[in-house]
């Protein structure tokens, strides 16, 4: 069994409208997931889930940032996007990091 594993999320060039709509899409996405969790925690325990609304209140700000960004690049240039994910068990962080 793998203890760990890498992933390329993204991996390429994309020109200015779908860079913006693979990283908006992905922004919101992870704003959805932690609004859906906050709700759903306030509806199970009567009380906010603070780390989901601060994590959204950060995820808005990266959002915010990534579209100020773009709009300083020319419509025409290609963008390059990296995104690796590590998974690991959470104990077993520090036995498999390189």
């Amino acid at each position: 069994m793998e203890h760990k594993i890498d992933l390329k999320l993204i991996e390429g060039v994309f020109t200015h409208e779908d860079a913006r709509e693979v990283l908006c899409g992905l922004l919101t996405y992870k704003i959805n997931f932690h609004d859906l969790k906050t709700f759903s925690h306030m509806e199970r325990k009567g009380e906010e889930h603070i780390d989901s609304l601060k994590r959204v209140e950060e995820l808005k700000a990266d959002k915010a940032r990534v579209l100020s960004w773009l709009k300083g690049i020319e419509s025409g240039k290609q963008i390059r996007i990296q995104s690796e994910i590590k998974i690991y068990v959470e104990n077993e962080q520090l036995a498999f990091s390189n």
